[in-house]
């Protein structure tokens, strides 16, 4: 196994590679884009080539790197999974039910972590062309932002190198719109869903529900509330039966700090105040502040399409998912980057543009420097003892900063989406 100094040492050659080529990409649109346009299949179909399946071909089989991060975790429930274990009674897991019991179907075929990898790659790409279908309708842009997508060193160190899952959970954020937008009453396929995605992937995306919720009104809302309940209530009844309080195994995940978020940036100049509260207080109070602001913004754009604003309120809820909660980690950008590409980022040169790669960079290189630095937390600024920890906070500062200018730039689409008349989702401004 190739020394861990030096994985990070070619992880951050590539994604300044990466970086670079994204740039040109945007520099050089007027002569790229006719070319998407006129081959769109080819052009993403030559981009998952290259960009994904055969960086996994050399860093896999020719080589035989072994999956980090969280994929040995996964291996280890699967290979449970498979052996007939029960999750949460039998095994740990912190995600859905359904999830180790998914990520097994591929060990059936060759039973390596790297098969789980491969899974997320795939699982990758197909969100990647339904998002650009979707968008293709009213984005003529929208092929030559799914090249900048692939292009990106972030989604190719998350998930081909750490085999992350969260881009499942826009997928079926996704399929929601796509049900919007083609049934008049999309209640149920809307709840139906949401509940396949709080069985498969994460009880994170139940956050999205409370927009929804205002955002849907008369019977498609208790049509959604149905389906949900259809589902979830014999699941929990069932979960319960079977193994009592066990399956409340993925809330416990809240209780394990990580970094960064506000409460990391903030302690240096609160210590005092974050000491004398308990890391799951500090939770509670972070999920409190962002069902109110959520159910504040679904009251607000409730009057919209559902498909028009979706994408803008799933950027704002994950986002301020990861500024107010604790627990939350840089990897979390995962969840809604693929939405902040296609709906907040113009392709072309300008701020966006950059503030799009500089949080690619800090997402790569921060969550190494973290662990280098043993988990460090900043509870005073005596801990700024040393260049390299000063180095790691300004890491912390520029993500939860690039964090927030998503959070606004998401409420901006929004405010600019209420002021159309008629509404109707279009191209994003530069």
């Amino acid at each position: 196994m190739t020394p861990i100094i030096s994985v990070f040492a070619a992880k951050v050659v590539v994604s300044i590679g990466l970086s670079i080529m994204a740039v040109l990409l945007i520099r050089f649109r007027a002569q790229v884009l006719p070319v998407v346009q006129d081959r769109a299949p080819q052009v993403l179909g030559a981009c998952f080539l290259f960009f994904r399946f055969i960086p996994f071909i050399i860093v896999y089989l020719i080589l035989n790197e072994v999956p980090r991060n969280d994929v040995p975790f996964f291996y280890e429930k699967a290979t449970k999974a498979l052996q007939g274990g029960l999750v949460y009674r039998d095994y740990w897991s912190f995600h859905a039910p359904l999830f180790s019991y998914l990520i097994a179907i591929p060990l059936l075929i060759w039973h390596s972590p790297k098969a789980i990898v491969l899974l997320m790659v795939m699982t990758e790409a197909f969100t990647v062309w339904l998002t650009y279908r979707h968008y293709r309708r009213h984005n003529p842009e929208a092929g030559l932002l799914a090249v900048l997508y692939f292009m990106l060193p972030a989604p190719l160190v998350i998930c081909l190198l750490g085999g992350q899952e969260d881009i499942g959970l826009w997928l079926f954020g996704l399929l929601t719109m796509v049900a919007a937008a083609r049934r008049k009453e999309p209640g149920l396929a809307i709840g139906l869903w949401m509940a396949a995605a709080l069985l498969t992937l994460k009880v994170t995306f139940v956050m999205i529900a409370f927009p929804v919720f205002f955002l849907l009104g008369g019977k498609t809302r208790l049509r959604w509330m149905g389906a949900l309940a259809l589902v979830g209530i014999p699941t929990l009844l069932l979960l319960y039966a079977v193994m009592g309080t066990q399956f409340m195994m993925p809330v416990q995940h809240g209780d394990i700090p990580f970094a960064p978020n506000l409460t990391t940036v903030l302690k240096p100049f609160l210590g005092t105040l974050f000491s004398h509260v308990p890391l799951k207080t500090l939770n509670w109070i972070g999920v409190a502040a962002t069902v109110t602001i959520l159910a504040t913004v679904g009251l607000r754009y409730r009057k919209l399409p559902y498909a028009a604003v979706f994408p803008s309120i799933w950027v704002m809820t994950f986002g301020l998912f990861m500024l107010f909660q604790p627990s939350a980690m840089a990897y979390y950008i995962f969840l809604f980057l693929i939405a902040a590409v296609f709906e907040l980022t113009p392709a072309r040169p300008g701020a966006r543009l950059w503030l799009l790669i500089v949080a690619n960079l800090v997402v790569v290189v921060q969550p190494f420097y973290w662990i280098y630095l043993d988990q460090i937390f900043f509870n005073s600024f005596a801990d700024f003892n040393s260049p390299l920890k000063i180095f790691e906070y300004v890491l912390e500062v520029i993500t939860v900063g690039c964090v927030a200018a998503y959070v606004w730039l998401a409420w901006k689409r929004l405010e600019l989406l209420r002021n159309q008349k008629p509404v109707k989702a279009t191209p994003v401004a530069a």
